[in-house]
């Protein structure tokens, strides 16, 4: 299981100095990166500038619209950053008013077309989807629903949130949750990975028997310093131990 960082965390200072933040990032140890927009680059620009700084896209957050309308553009996007997968990171209320399994079938047909591209295809939760649906949570709805072809990027704080236990929703995705979030928080506060209440001993167990490829470290809203709170977190992350 590789480490990761989200870059919508350090949207902030990318905004300002977008080199001098990837040169930071690496520093700090990390070498894989989600994206979450590329700061008015092109591609191909973004592309040199994380080749420059020694750092590899994996992933890309995009909206629903760019993967449903702008399917061709978006893919090439993630190609050119050597990204594999597509990411839809939320969804509007209207979207899944109807039903989460109406959603699941929805993004399997996103799947479909975003493979035939040549990559793969995630949706990532908040803690909405865990609201009941006929006594049921949307979140287990939705992943009867989906084809295996749509993969989870399981976010284990805003599951906790949702009051789950993010280790055994691990489990229970084992084989379809290649991306994590590593997220924590205390009273409502997003904190660096070990400064709040999820048990990281169990999620880290849980996501390597998963079969996680990449654990990507964010936050939300940092208390500090955004590339300290991601320094700090992979700090944690490596105590833990391999």
């Amino acid at each position: 299981m590789q480490i990761g960082v989200q870059l919508y965390t350090l949207r902030e200072p990318l905004a300002i100095d977008l080199p001098g933040t990837f040169q930071k990032i690496r520093e700090a140890g990390y070498v894989f990166v989600e994206t979450a927009g590329l700061y008015g680059l092109t591609p191909e620009n973004y592309r040199k500038e994380l080749d420059k700084t020694g750092l590899k896209a994996v992933a890309c957050h995009v909206r629903l619209a760019d993967v449903e309308d702008r399917l061709e553009e978006t893919a090439q996007m993630a190609k050119t950053l050597g990204a594999t997968w597509l990411v839809v990171p939320s969804i509007h209320k209207e979207i899944y008013a109807d039903g989460w399994a109406k959603v699941g079938a929805r993004l399997g047909k996103v799947a479909e077309n975003v493979i035939k591209k040549g990559l793969k295809f995630a949706y990532h939760n908040h803690s909405f989807e865990f609201e009941p649906e006929d006594g049921v949570s949307g979140f287990a709805r939705l992943w009867d629903a989906a084809p295996e072809t749509v993969e989870v990027e399981l976010d284990v704080y805003w599951a906790e949130h949702a009051g789950h236990d993010s280790a055994q929703w691990l489990r229970n995705l084992a084989g379809r949750v290649p991306l994590v979030h590593f997220k924590d928080g205390k009273d409502g506060i997003q904190t660096p990975l070990g400064e709040g209440d999820l048990d990281w001993v169990a999620i880290t167990a849980a996501a390597r028997l998963a079969g996680v490829e990449y654990a990507i470290v964010e936050l939300d809203e940092c208390p500090r310093d955004p590339v300290e709170c991601v320094a700090a977190s992979l700090t944690y992350l490596n105590s833990l131990g391999k």
